[in-house]
């Protein structure tokens, strides 16, 4: 695992005799969760917990059980977030593919476009970006009866 690599350049702050939990393994576990969903210690470390067989088989690692949300928050404050910062961009750069093209869809609803003295909902935008060649695609404007929301208008871009 590349990223995995880079997650083992960020130093672990915590003293040697508190490190029931490698670091890398413990950030790596923390990314898979939040791009899950997790939005609390709590859930990062239930999220851990229900597939800690799994991370187990995959990683290769022996943890007895999974962390605790405290002991997870306190290990995560204690980091410098410039490190972590440096290695997911040095991750990002390392597989970067200059061939490939990337297309980030997104949506947004236009500045200025809410008029509540007229009782009209702002406007609402799902562009597509072509990254490498930095120019917009297409855009769609989203009705307000729009049941497919962004993903909808994602499907009708792409």
């Amino acid at each position: 695992m590349v990223l995995l690599c880079h997650l083992n350049t960020i130093v672990d702050p915590r003293w040697l005799e508190g490190r029931r939990f490698e670091l890398s393994y413990l950030l790596l576990f923390t990314l898979l969760a939040f791009t899950s969903g997790a939005n609390s210690y709590r859930a990062i470390t239930r999220f851990m917990l229900v597939r800690l067989d799994w991370f187990k088989l995959l990683a290769g690692i022996a943890w007895p059980i999974a962390p605790s949300h405290t002991g997870l928050r306190k290990c995560l404050l204690k980091l410098d977030g410039n490190a972590i910062e440096a290695a997911l961009r040095q991750h990002a750069n390392d597989n970067d593919n200059a061939d490939a093209t990337h297309i980030a869809i997104d949506g947004k609803a236009l500045r200025g476009s809410l008029d509540r003295f007229a009782n009209n909902a702002a406007v609402h935008w799902t562009s597509a970006f072509a990254a490498h060649e930095k120019i917009v695609l297409g855009h769609v404007e989203l009705s307000d009866g729009d049941k497919g929301g962004e993903i909808g208008a994602a499907q009708e871009l792409i």
